[in-house]
């Protein structure tokens, strides 16, 4: 889970397909991990799924809405 982590987090938007075939692992279990990661309460994965799509979109926070 921490490599997955590791591996997703760089990135606005990941294809679900190469992070499975870079784990080795089938696409359900990639997906499902993921979901674990983001609804993790310790420290949740700022991220959101695109089922139908299979992408990973992550959520940066716009700094510009802080200032205002």
């Amino acid at each position: 889970m921490k490599a997955l982590r590791m591996y997703v987090e760089p990135y606005k938007t990941v294809d679900l397909h190469e992070v499975a075939k870079a784990f080795g692992q089938p696409l359900e279990t990639i997906e499902s991990d993921i979901a674990d990661l983001i609804t993790d309460s310790d420290n949740p994965l700022k991220a959101k799924i695109d089922s139908f799509k299979k992408i990973l979109y992550s959520r940066k926070q716009n700094t510009q809405i802080k200032m205002y």
